[in-house]
């Protein structure tokens, strides 16, 4: 048996604001809840552990097949409140408090919030037809909101606790977030519906983990390659850390193409190499070799023919050793007579990476 931590501290808050019964009544109350999903979920070919915690019982569903067998696992918690209802009317004084507990708990996971049971059951019966799950999401977030306004009309005294049930579902709902929003890129992604992807890519909420941001984010990054849109590449990379691989990957593509961007990313790789934020070993030498050598290429295509050689020396310090590709490289053609481009060509002759390693200032220019 599993204790989640936000339910070991709404456990402690009751008891100290209240009284050490109240607590230990929900936590009886949430017991039966919990052994309702995972008694069932085990009948059904469930595999997860009894787990104590204020979301559904969704956690419950892995190893479960079935249409049937999912509803009943998720209907089971509250069915399974019947048990400590049924035993608090033959007791006196913790009865009562027992018997609301078990009322308050119950309500709670029923209310048709996305996280809680009775989202999830709307999920999988009502709203099935629904393809797009975040718009589903959103529809059962409007549902909650309009549920707890109208009980709260209907029983006042009801709404301070409709007031707690809703933070905490808000709370839920917060960490899961960053899931529906992938998953719905995902479905679009599926769908080839590029678009619809780089939209959801480049409107990520802030409150989301680093994590999560680079997760949809490279779904994003993919959807843009497919429909060759450098600007949403631009965009997308610039949430990535400057030498993540597909950062990396992402400032060839555009250098290849003469986008305007391409050299900004390039620049902010070999700036964090330079300050000591990341290492060599980060990336591939193969990638650190390329990206310096479509670097040079572009700088030269700019006129900065000083910024290329300087590019052109740090892919042979990463060693580059592709010398027909250098020579081949039309927009390199006006270095090909400069002492510092034979010196590089000489380099590659001998080995590439033997050479000594550009300082500092040479990813700048200055």
């Amino acid at each position: 048996m599993t204790v989640r931590i936000d339910l070991a501290v709404i456990l402690v808050v009751i008891g100290v604001a209240y009284e050490p019964s109240d607590a230990f009544a929900l936590a009886l109350a949430v017991f039966a809840h919990e052994v309702g999903h995972f008694g069932v979920a085990r009948v059904v070919g469930g595999r997860g552990p009894l787990l104590l915690q204020v979301g559904s019982g969704r956690p419950y569903l892995r190893g479960v097949e079935g249409h049937l067998p999912t509803l009943a696992v998720l209907a089971a918690g509250g069915i399974a409140a019947l048990v400590p209802f049924t035993a608090s009317l033959y007791m006196e004084y913790f009865g009562a408090k027992l018997r609301s507990a078990v009322v308050l708990w119950t309500l709670y996971q029923w209310l048709p919030f996305p996280t809680l049971d009775g989202g999830q059951l709307l999920t999988r019966t009502v709203l099935v037809g629904i393809e797009r799950s975040l718009f589903r999401w959103r529809i059962l977030w409007a549902l909650g909101m309009v549920t707890v306004v109208v009980l709260g009309l209907a029983l006042p005294e009801l709404a301070r606790w409709l007031v707690y049930f809703t933070a905490m579902a808000l709370l839920l709902g917060r960490s899961e977030a960053a899931v529906m929003r992938y998953q719905d890129a995902y479905e679009a992604w599926e769908a080839g519906d590029h678009r619809a992807v780089i939209a959801r890519a480049e409107q990520v909420p802030t409150f989301f983990t680093d994590d999560e941001v680079e997760t949809i984010t490279l779904l994003g990054l993919s959807s843009a390659r497919a429909v060759d849109d450098p600007d949403a590449m631009d965009t997308l990379a610039l949430a990535l850390v400057p030498h993540h691989p597909e950062r990396v990957r992402t400032a060839e593509q555009l250098l290849r193409t003469r986008h305007p961007s391409g050299l900004p990313l390039a620049d902010d790789a070999f700036a964090a190499l330079d300050q000591g934020r990341v290492t060599p070993r980060d990336l591939e030498p193969e990638q650190w070799a390329d990206l310096a050598f479509h670097a040079a290429s572009a700088e030269a295509a700019a006129g900065r023919v000083e910024r290329a050689l300087d590019r052109l020396e740090r892919a042979a310090t990463f060693g580059f050793d592709q010398l027909d590709r250098l020579q081949a490289d039309p927009e390199l053609g006006p270095l090909l007579t400069m002492p510092r481009f034979a010196a590089v060509v000489r380099r590659l002759e001998a080995g590439g990476a033997s050479g000594p390693a550009p300082a500092p200032n040479a990813v700048t220019g200055g």
